[in-house]
């Protein structure tokens, strides 16, 4: 049973990066399938390079990614993510939100956008409706697994495209 997800926060914004950690420091996501409940971990990047090399590490579970960074996009680290055999699910930040850039955010990977400015609620509420707890389960096992537990869930799931 996982009970923390571990958050990578991806922003160049210093303050951005302190108040998404502080506003998930102590929320809980329930996990439907297991009625269990798990906590955010969370680390901070401030940029396209920083993001890379945390993420080739492994073990994130969610990533907060803005979609301005001073050494690239989000969208660089969606596409170089398409070839790492363990992504993250990915929440793109932007205050560039428009309904042209959340279909471009989507068919790029990410699974879910939020606009900035945005609350500590509304961060709080996009990190607490992630996919099902096998989906989670399996994002620390090999892709294609993750790929079957996803299929096999009756609950929302990573994009397979």
């Amino acid at each position: 049973m996982i009970d923390e997800l571990h958050v990578l926060i991806v922003d160049d914004e210093p303050g951005m990066r302190s108040g998404a950690q502080r506003a998930l420091r102590l929320a809980r996501a329930a996990l439907p399938e297991d009625s269990g409940e798990v906590g955010f971990a969370c680390e901070t990047a401030g940029s396209v390079g920083e993001a890379r090399a945390r993420l080739e590490q492994g073990g994130v579970d969610l990533l907060l990614l803005d979609f301005k960074l001073p050494d690239g996009t989000g969208l660089d680290v969606l596409e170089w993510l398409k070839s790492q055999p363990h992504p993250p699910l990915t929440v793109m930040i932007t205050a560039y939100a428009s309904l042209e850039m959340a279909v471009s955010i989507n068919k790029s990977g990410a699974w879910d956008f939020l606009a900035k400015p945005f609350t500590p609620e509304e961060l709080r509420a996009v990190a607490r409706r992630p996919p099902s707890a096998s989906c989670w389960s399996a994002a620390r096992a090999s892709w294609p697994r993750r790929s079957a537990a996803c299929a096999s869930s009756s609950s929302a799931c990573w994009p397979t495209n």
